[in-house]
């Protein structure tokens, strides 16, 4: 008899991980050179993602299993991909493209976990998204549960990150960029225990929502640009931002909330769904499809008044690609795609 404790899955948020996952990987294709009109994307593609996993945070009833769970969901992917996707590719990009590969000095040195992660940039994520929910679980358990108290470690730590990313301090294995994503996860975490946002119906309030976070976003991210040098770049990876604190977390909030009711009046879009339910197959392996497709077209004279043209079809060709690719690790690589769980 199945079991009927067991939620149904909420379908706008698949389709609000699909639009996230889709601008992740049409932002990689291009190589952060996509149309200037795209660029406002900046602000909330990655702060979607960290308030994602506020949303369903849990405690797992102690510390113990919340670390096993998140070992398996985040973690093993990423030692996985790690191991078997980024170092080899690091290591093809040398042979194929000359790329010179030095590694630093001390095998443990953490830059060293930084430089291999190059063959498949984006790995820095899930590490990164460790080392946040581990943080915030120490603020929840250090506040005692009180929501203000939470509100006002997260925030004040978030800043004093941002500010550190400013004086270029550096934190190993990305910790300054999860302690600067902090608010974005607090955001997501205040919203579902303080909202019914998760299962309530798509009505005006929400039409209202999408249209103020919108206009709040565009108006950030047109004040942020001189029209010479629209690409102001946010790289959270990184934690390096060409705007104030002010602009990076409110542009951050407002874009979320915008994509988050977009995506609940949506509700079910099934290539969109699908992909956001799977994304974190597509985060691993998006990467390096690209760049061996990349590799495939340079052996071709494109013509670049059709740059544009070639790389949307770049980004549909890789988008498809990727269908056969997520059957395949969910079939026959569960463990390793945080399907299944490895530890427990």
């Amino acid at each position: 008899m199945k079991n009927q404790s067991i939620k149904p899955r909420i379908e706008w948020i698949d389709t609000a991980k699909g639009i996230c996952i889709l601008l992740v990987v049409y932002s990689h294709v291009y190589m952060g050179d996509h149309p200037t009109f795209l660029h406002f994307q900046d602000y909330f593609r990655m702060p979607l993602y960290f308030l994602l996993s506020g949303l369903f945070f849990k405690t797992y009833n102690n510390f113990l299993n919340f670390f096993i769970k998140k070992t398996n969901k985040l973690l093993i992917p990423f030692v996985f991909a790690y191991i078997f996707l980024s170092t080899p590719m690091l290591f093809f990009l040398q042979y194929r493209a000359g790329l010179p590969v030095t590694f630093p000095g001390d095998f443990w040195e953490a830059e060293r976990w930084r430089f291999l992660c190059k063959g498949n940039g984006t790995l820095w994520f899930l590490c990164c998204l460790f080392i946040l929910n581990i943080a915030f679980y120490a603020i929840f358990l250090i506040s005692r549960h009180r929501t203000k108290l939470i509100i006002v470690c997260s925030m004040l730590i978030g800043l004093i990150s941002f500010w550190m990313g400013r004086h270029e301090i550096f934190v190993p294995l990305w910790g300054d960029a999860a302690l600067t994503a902090l608010p974005f996860f607090l955001f997501g975490y205040i919203l579902r225990n303080k909202s019914n946002i998760l299962y309530e119906p798509f009505g005006k309030k929400h039409w209202v929502i999408c249209a103020l976070s919108f206009s709040i976003l565009m108006f950030i991210y047109l004040y942020n640009s001189d029209f010479e040098r629209i690409n102001i770049e946010l790289i959270h990876g990184d934690n390096y931002f060409e705007v104030d604190c002010l602009s990076m977390y409110l542009g951050g909030f407002c874009g979320t909330l915008f994509v988050l009711m977009i995506a609940k009046r949506l509700n079910h879009v099934p290539l969109v769904s699908y992909l956001g339910r799977y994304s974190i197959v597509i985060l691993l392996t998006h990467v390096v499809l690209i760049m061996l497709l990349r590799i495939t077209l340079y052996h071709f004279s494109i013509n670049i008044d059709y740059i544009h043209l070639i790389m949307l079809g770049l980004f549909i060709i890789v988008v498809l690609i990727e269908i056969p690719i997520i059957k395949f690790c969910i079939k026959y690589l569960p463990y390793v795609f945080a399907q299944k769980d490895l530890l427990v």
